[in-house]
């Protein structure tokens, strides 16, 4: 399966090209095997648990909530598809979000609290999570927010200041070569150019993002795993 065939090699730098694909044929194998054919269990999307806890030797309850969606097969959809979802997840849960500093200032959530989205092959899911003296409390008030924002609506000011975040903190990735080049190998295999970010991030709407809540953010779907203190 680990074979040239089935992978992308990404270099960034000041090189020349011309140069890297020399080296490559020089250190590649020059008989090229078939590529291996992925086999996919189409997932039904329908919840096993909606709450599972474990106890391992932690100082405090570490939790994390989510939900899975059907991702995009590929193209420019995918990209735009993850980019929303990320913005959307910063929107509800981010560390500007009216949800994380309400409970950040009450005691409930802590610092290390974060949110995030991920693509695996024909399955996508978004999970929020972190530390906290109450999880239970979190997932209520979480599911409580997001039926909020389903009924009143992503706040302007609010889409607008995620929005200007996410530009800077996409922006500012650039300039890691680790992270370039993996998000590179990410969109050659998704299908898009992952050079699109910015003018992709651009196009995204208010629309777009609860569009994206109405369809793949439901309370009743979303899951929790604890994990408490021994």
């Amino acid at each position: 399966f680990y074979n040239p065939s089935n992978m992308v090699l990404c270099v960034e730098g000041d090189i020349d090209p011309e140069t890297v694909i020399s080296i490559c044929n020089e250190v590649l194998p020059a008989e090229e095997k078939p590529a291996a054919d992925s086999v996919m269990v189409e997932d039904k999307y329908i919840i096993a648990e909606r709450k599972t806890e474990k106890k391992m030797p932690v100082s405090a309850p570490q939790f994390y909530i989510g939900g899975k969606f059907k991702p995009f097969p590929g193209g420019r959809y995918l990209l735009k598809q993850r980019l929303v979802s990320q913005l959307v997840l910063k929107i509800v849960a981010g560390s500007t979000s009216p949800f994380f500093i309400k409970n950040y200032e009450s005691g409930l959530l802590c610092y290390d609290f974060g949110a995030e989205s991920a693509f695996i092959s024909n399955l996508a899911f978004w999970m929020v999570g972190g530390e906290s003296k109450d999880p239970d409390k979190v997932f209520e008030l979480l599911n409580e927010e997001i039926n909020r924002l389903k009924k009143e609506g992503i706040d302007e000011e609010l889409f607008i200041r995620s929005k200007k975040a996410m530009f800077g903190s996409e922006l500012r990735s650039f300039g890691d070569f680790e992270d370039v080049c993996l998000s590179c190998a990410d969109g050659a295999f998704g299908k898009y150019d992952y050079m699109d970010t910015i003018e992709v991030i651009n196009s995204v709407t208010l629309q777009d993002c609860m569009q994206f809540m109405n369809e793949y953010i439901n309370s009743e779907e979303t899951v929790m795993s604890v994990v408490l203190p021994a």
